[in-house]
């Protein structure tokens, strides 16, 4: 049955029964059977490892993986949780090999895929010494029941280890998913893994309890920090980028399309500014007085580092408690950025090219934005002894932690 289909016989359903139902199939819980081997493994559970799809926090997970395994010497696995394996994806990983989701070996590094099929996950083969790592809510919830299953098999009292790179809770409206999310976080025996400062002090601030908990700060990507010299060389335009994406909520595109609007008629810049927006699939946008936001959609990183170095205003907010990205991005490219701030978050001790707003509306947003206009220079050399440039030693923290848990 195929999307439009399917939609049709939830809305009749909705008519009929007064409620629209939904399909929690995603949530299907993952089945368990006794391994025959010991090798200490480290298993990450990922919704994909497809680099073609793999942005920002899909990355993260896959770099904080690959760093632990090998800092704690275990044997890999990959769990894939909504994608199924194919060819394409193993050329990217050649260090590793396919297997079934219920095969049982003592192969060093694999991957499998217990994409839901036929209303099952099926069962995945589970030693005593494996330790789990979740990336999101939803493969939190699916995995957590292996650590019952390991202390029936082997007497066992293993922890989970919970990446943690937002407050999830806040992608839903108060509602079932809300509380499915914030269970995650009630499971007990969890090491949780915040990706920032901000994000572990906002948990910390909300009183929810881990086993552990422990943070690493975000690092500019590795693709991004070998176009930074760009910045010595192109002549910045008078263009202001903004990170949109209108189904992202939290993103708040509207803000920002209604700040622009406001801005270009309360102060009506010079024609030679031009507005790009970024990151996200849309059509232009019609501004006022004749002005255009033109859509620039998903970029490639090397293009993507391209127009950061040529740009100098940015926007990008955030309506949760972790940085995000672009802002840092845009920043460390000496782009006059204006984000907002959030509980337990302040971005402008960051840089001195980060504007952060306390009180975000229409009036502030769009006075912030042109306040950056009015400091446009051709050229502006950028801060290249960062420590968020600095991609060493991310991790260690992490590392050294969890090494005493599982110890």
């Amino acid at each position: 049955m195929n999307d439009a289909i399917k939609n049709v016989v939830k809305v009749s359903k909705w008519m009929k029964n007064g409620y629209l139902e939904r399909d929690y199939e995603y949530l299907t819980k993952v089945g368990f059977i006794k391994s025959e081997y010991e090798n200490p493994r480290l298993n990450l559970v990922i919704s994909t490892i497809d680099k073609n799809k793999m942005y920002g926090g899909l990355s993260t997970a896959v770099k904080l993986y690959r760093y632990l395994a090998e800092y704690l010497e275990m044997d890999m696995r990959i769990i894939m949780t909504a994608e199924s394996i194919k060819s394409e994806i193993m050329e990217q990983y050649p260090d590793f090999v396919c297997m079934e989701s219920g095969q049982d070996s003592d192969a060093h590094k694999t991957v499998c895929t217990v994409d839901v099929c036929n209303h099952s996950r099926g069962n995945i083969s589970v030693r005593k010494k494996d330790i789990f790592m979740a990336t999101y809510w939803s493969t939190f919830y699916i995995i957590a029941d292996v650590l019952k299953f390991q202390k029936e098999k082997y007497g066992i009292d293993n922890k989970l280890l919970y990446l943690i790179q937002d407050y999830e809770p806040g992608f839903y409206q108060w509602s079932t998913e809300f509380l499915l999310t914030d269970s995650t976080y009630k499971y007990g025996n969890t090491v949780a893994i915040f990706n920032s400062q901000n994000l572990m002090n906002y948990f910390k601030k909300l009183d929810y309890k881990f086993d552990e908990m422990v943070a690493f700060d975000p690092k500019l990507n590795e693709t991004l920090l070998s176009y930074l010299h760009l910045t010595d060389k192109i002549k910045r335009k008078k263009r202001v980028i903004i990170y949109g994406r209108p189904n992202v909520a939290r993103n708040s595109f509207l803000m920002i399309v209604e700040a622009l609007n406001k801005m270009i008629e309360k102060y009506n810049p010079d024609s030679e500014w031009e507005y790009l927006s970024i990151g996200g699939n849309h059509k232009s946008i019609k501004l006022k007085n004749g002005n255009t936001l033109v859509a620039g959609g998903k970029l490639t990183l090397e293009k993507y580092a391209e127009i950061l170095a040529e740009s100098s205003v940015g926007v990008s907010l955030m309506c949760s408690p972790h940085p995000s990205y672009p802002p840092l991005e845009m920043a460390a490219f000496g782009v006059q950025t204006v984000t907002n701030s959030f509980l337990c978050k302040d971005l402008s001790s960051f840089s001195e090219n980060i504007h952060s707003l306390d009180i975000v509306n229409f009036d502030t947003v769009a006075d912030a934005i042109y306040a950056a206009m009015q400091q446009y220079v051709e050229r502006k050399p950028v801060n290249k002894e960062s420590e968020y440039l600095n991609l060493e030693n991310q991790f260690v923290r992490v590392g050294e932690s969890v090494k005493k848990i599982i110890d």
